[in-house]
């Protein structure tokens, strides 16, 4: 939900993108999950279930794909919130108010008022 909102400057039709957007996604990760759930009901047994925290892996056909795909979830959130959060234009602005010698390299591009900041075509 948070890439509709942050994106909807470039949709062609955000009146209707985002609340189909995000239906979509929400039914396509509800039978998700029920998949999942149902997957792991008729694999693993129930104490199993209760006590290991990896039992998917142990489940899976590709049993190790399983760490290392929740590691690129994680990495592909926290990737996808700092760039809907802060477009390009506002990396500047957020550096140069900071006013840290961490930062200071950020600085050094062009700072757009935050009314006067377009988005890129």
């Amino acid at each position: 939900m948070t890439a509709g909102v942050g994106l909807s400057g470039d949709l062609a039709s955000p009146r209707r993108s985002i609340p189909l957007g995000t239906l979509s996604a929400t039914a396509v990760g509800a039978v998700v999950y029920v998949a999942i759930v149902v997957k792991l009901w008729l694999s693993a047994p129930l104490e199993d279930l209760a006590t290991d925290q990896l039992i998917m892996a142990r489940v899976a056909l590709i049993g190790p794909l399983i760490p290392i795909g929740l590691g690129c979830a994680t990495l592909s959130g926290a990737i996808g919130s700092l760039l809907i959060a802060a477009p390009a234009e506002r990396w500047p602005a957020i550096a140069a108010s900071r006013r840290s010698a961490r930062t200071q390299f950020w600085s050094q591009g062009q700072v757009l008022p935050m009314s006067r900041a377009t988005p890129r075509s």
